[in-house]
């Protein structure tokens, strides 16, 4: 109820912005339609750019993603095997890379390792800011594995093991009710982590935030730019969120259809 609350509102919002019902701009102009198309588009005569704008803050959140989760799960799950140098390394992962800020790990990135490496490779803006975010994230994600695994009865995974190999019994029994279990905290980062995609316009990755800005800077309007830019950032939290609970509903049909 209370999401439906908040989209509606949201909705409701926006379309009094795109109307221009809000007070806004200069003599009685509307310029939230302009502003709208800058956010989400984000060339203009000055800006030159490959993508669209909104396109390359999907891009970066969905590559990033898709990082954080693979170093998540690979790194959660080596800290539960008995091996001690693998637990250590795991541990010595998240210990270091969950102290840095995700601000200074963009600049460490993008300012240190792609000068370090230019005279062998040309790691692009938009690379740096992928390798960063999903290496950062990796290692909030691989806490939430970890605590997912942890949280499988020892008895069922030593049962398991009697029947089938290592890799089958993680990927068959311990991975499915792991991510079962953690699909809220999955989704939660998944929320910061496209929140935290704002910061890529630092290291010059024109995304709907660095379009805004480079729009507000231009017009001066910057109470309309950065509401239209709020407004657009929770609609697009509040569908992440909507698509979690999905997913839930449809993981815990599933499971007790199969286990019925």
């Amino acid at each position: 109820m209370a999401w439906w609350a908040v989209l509606i509102l949201a909705l409701l919002t926006l379309g009094a912005l795109w109307l221009g019902l809000v007070p806004g701009g200069f003599e009685g102009e509307n310029p939230y339609r302009r502003i709208f198309r800058r956010i989400l588009d984000g060339r203009s005569a000055s800006q030159r750019i490959d993508r669209v704008a909104i396109l390359t803050s999907f891009m970066v959140v969905g590559a990033s993603l898709c990082i954080s989760l693979g170093l998540g799960i690979m790194v959660g799950s080596l800290q539960v095997v008995r091996n001690r140098v693998c637990r250590f390394l795991g541990a010595f992962y998240v210990e270091a890379v969950r102290g840095i800020p995700v601000y200074v790990m963009l600049l460490f990135v993008y300012f240190g390792v792609r000068n370090l490496v230019g005279d062998y490779v040309t790691l692009t803006p938009f690379f740096c800011a992928v390798a960063a975010l999903g290496v950062a994230y990796g290692a909030y994600m691989s806490e939430v594995v970890r605590a997912g695994i942890m949280s499988i009865p020892s008895e069922e995974i030593e049962a398991a093991s009697l029947e089938g190999t290592p890799v089958q019994v993680f990927g068959y029994i311990i991975l499915p009710q792991a991510l079962r279990t953690i699909l809220p905290a999955l989704a939660n980062e998944s929320i910061a982590l496209l929140k935290d995609s704002a910061l890529v316009g630092l290291i010059t990755v024109v995304e709907i935030t660095r379009a805004a800005e480079i729009h507000a800077g231009s017009t001066f309007q910057y109470l309309e730019t950065y509401a239209v830019l709020a407004m657009i950032y929770l609609v697009l939290s509040l569908i992440l969120s909507r698509f979690q609970r999905t997913l839930e509903r449809l993981y815990g049909g599933a499971r007790a259809f199969k286990e019925a």
